[in-house]
């Protein structure tokens, strides 16, 4: 069937088997129906990213366990990646409510706190050059998102390549640049 982001209210409600006025009553569009489904799986979603993590693991091999499993969740849960993108490209929805709005900013925010939280212990542990761990995560997030929409979203290739290799090798690539060598790198 259609994903969520192809969804319309009449087949929400079918699904959920409410009548569309139900739907109509709690949610003004399609924006406000998917922040509140995202909301309920927000931090279901980043507890479960949590998981995988070895808390004794050194400071790169940790965002790389985060990215790892970050990726085999979009990969399984594609529908739940065409809301985030739906989100992302709001024009498509309509506005949303001041309240849902805050909340899109907290679910969005779960994750890229938890991979600066990873990058701020290397650094404090000196296995980690010295850095905005927040902007770092950030690069690193929107670069993966956009690498991981590509192969969810089925997006047609005009030049053929591995994305999911090229995911692991960005990934690693911007771990690495923040990987302390030697005692050179260590000033």
């Amino acid at each position: 069937g259609a994903g969520f982001a192809d969804a319309n209210l009449n087949e929400v409600a079918r699904d959920a088997g409410v009548g569309k006025g139900t739907l109509y009553r709690h949610f003004e569009n399609k924006g406000e129906l998917y922040v509140a489904m995202l909301a309920e799986h927000g931090d279901l979603f980043t507890d479960e990213l949590r998981g995988p993590i070895d808390p004794e693991a050194s400071a790169p091999k940790q965002p790389e366990q985060l990215a790892e499993h970050y990726m085999e969740f979009w990969l399984g849960h594609p529908d739940h990646f065409q809301i985030i993108w739906a989100m992302q490209n709001r024009q498509l929805l309509g506005p949303l409510s001041d309240r849902l709005s805050d909340q899109l900013g907290r679910i969005f925010e779960r994750p890229l706190r938890l991979l600066e939280s990873l990058i701020r212990a290397g650094i404090e542990r000196g296995e980690l050059r010295s850095c905005d761990a927040w902007h770092v995560a950030n690069a690193t997030a929107l670069g993966a998102n956009a690498i991981i929409g590509q192969i969810v979203m089925k997006v047609p290739q005009v030049v053929e390549r591995d994305l999911p290799a090229i995911y692991v090798e960005f990934y690693r690539r911007m771990i690495a640049s923040l990987v302390i060598e030697g005692p050179r790198d260590r000033q």
